[in-house]
């Protein structure tokens, strides 16, 4: 294992400082320009031959009863001037490296080590490699890294994605990575080749996931960026409209074909369906009522801090906290007591390629909502998780499409893409045991989780983008209404 210097506790301190004058207000930040966290560094290691640091960075909350969460988050950064070296693309090549090497770096209290898969075999590290930033910056940081030589099997280079909060435990981006990469024949996600983990030297202490790498797709674009724009340009009025709805009904099948795959019984202990009973849908009835009300809460508190036109309205919505739990405990009929399976966990148009020619749908990011705690995020729940999510999703799709056209966002639309995503998905889910035959009961259960969804999203945008506010908003007034 290789070791690195371990940096003087003055410099630690100026290097701390320097990280506190930009992390507050990086994308991924979870208390985005908050004045209430203190920052400081759990451990760090300088990369060998780089002037550059992978840190652990602890932000904790200036007052104990400040409403911040603690949070860590793994930022490699310059050791001369504490930016982000990950927005500089510098010490990326080392991290690939590491994971398909399996090589290690000790710091003070643990090691940075790289965790290949049998697929990290055939990526080409002939020197140099290339790293540019792929898309901006969202809960994490992915980096396309390619070498001088001919690619071998990861044709077109490899992503590197940094999971910049990360927390200890099994990181479901890598256990369903893992799962599709070894056991599973579904090819609808591009293949994990590795990871890269601290581990502590405590032995009770669980590793903690940092940086994922897989096979990179030339030619494919971001769901979301692909019909953003074929929506801006004319949308469903216009020629492209049968180019959206092919796509949308390839996500359906894709998406169909990912819950079949997630379902497939391997042996695998978190991957077999459980079914599901009227005492566990209650269960989560009531973790979806206690959901609505914190929502409803932090609604009130944050909107002090904003404009007084939407603070007028997260004050009202506030107020409607019982109304909105009992959509939530209308609740599914028995008809929709199907199997619970592992599932995406976070799905959106975000979340999925689109390729060439509109000829295949990629999905990706199985890591779940970022603000969820782990264990949840692994939870076997219903398909209609993720089903509801993207649903979601095509309302921001027309809501911002709309806002980018001038125009005002057309409820069909909304209704046509749902309605098209639905149907081929019903049509690859026929029979599975994770999804109801009865269509009354389908719905019934889609709705439920898309109105948790859309209480996840409103507090997702007070976290993260209070500019974004007004869609997830705008949809609970018009459920309440």
């Amino acid at each position: 294992m290789a070791s690195s210097p371990l940096p003087t506790q003055a410099v630690q301190l100026a290097l701390a400082a320097s990280i506190s004058t930009w992390l507050p207000q990086a994308r991924w930040f979870a208390s985005k320009g908050s004045a209430q966290v203190e920052i400081h560094i759990g451990d760090l290691a300088v990369l060998p031959d780089r002037e550059v640091a992978l840190v652990l960075v602890d932000a904790q909350p200036s007052t104990p009863a400040s409403a911040i969460p603690a949070a860590t988050y793994f930022v490699p950064v310059e050791m001369a001037s504490g930016r982000d070296a990950a927005a500089a693309n510098t010490g990326a090549d080392w991290l690939v490296r590491t994971i398909a090497e399996g090589s290690a770096l000790s710091t003070r209290a643990g090691s940075f080590v790289g965790r290949p898969l049998a697929g990290a075999g055939r990526i080409d590290l002939t020197p140099p490699l290339h790293v540019r930033q792929l898309g901006g910056d969202a809960s994490n940081t992915s980096l396309v890294v390619t070498a001088a030589g001919p690619l071998a099997g990861a044709a077109g280079g490899v992503i590197l994605k940094l999971v910049r909060r990360c927390r200890p435990g099994i990181q479901p981006e890598v256990e369903v990575g893992r799962f599709f990469a070894t056991e599973s024949p579904w090819k609808g996600t591009p293949e994990l080749l590795g990871w890269l983990e601290y581990e502590p030297a405590a032995a009770a202490a669980e590793p903690t996931t940092l940086a994922t790498l897989h096979t990179f797709h030339p030619g494919y674009e971001s769901g979301w960026e692909c019909l953003l724009e074929q929506m801006a340009s004319g949308g469903l009025s216009a020629a492209n409209r049968e180019r959206i709805l092919r796509i949308v009904a390839s996500l359906g099948a894709e998406t169909a074909a990912m819950h079949r795959a997630l379902a497939a019984s391997t042996g695998n202990t978190a991957f077999i369906p459980e079914p599901a009973t009227p005492a566990s849908r209650q269960a989560e009835l009531a973790a979806m009522a206690a959901h609505a009300r914190t929502v409803c809460q932090l609604a009130q508190r944050q909107a002090e801090s904003l404009p007084a036109g939407i603070a007028g309205r997260l004050q009202r919505l506030g107020t409607h906290a019982e109304r909105l739990v009992a959509g939530l405990a209308g609740g599914p009929s028995q008809e929709s007591f199907v199997a619970n399976i592992r599932v995406h966990g976070d799905y959106h148009l975000g979340q999925v390629l689109v390729g060439p020619h509109d000829e295949r749908v990629l999905v990706i990011d199985f890591e779940g909502e970022p603000g969820r705690e782990l264990e949840q995020r692994r939870a076997k729940t219903s398909a209609a998780k993720d089903v509801a999510g993207m649903c979601r999703s095509f309302d921001y799709l027309v809501r911002v499409a709309a806002q980018q056209s001038g125009v005002a966002a057309n409820p069909a639309d909304t209704a046509l893409l749902e309605a098209t995503f639905l149907t081929a998905y019903q049509a690859k889910a026929a029979g599975a045991e994770w999804w109801p035959a009865d269509s009354t009961a389908a719905l019934a259960l889609l709705a439920t989780y898309k109105l948790d969804k859309l209480l996840y999203e409103l507090a997702y945008e007070l976290h993260n983008r209070p500019d974004w506010i007004e869609v997830p908003l705008t949809a609970l007034e018009d459920h309440l209404s």
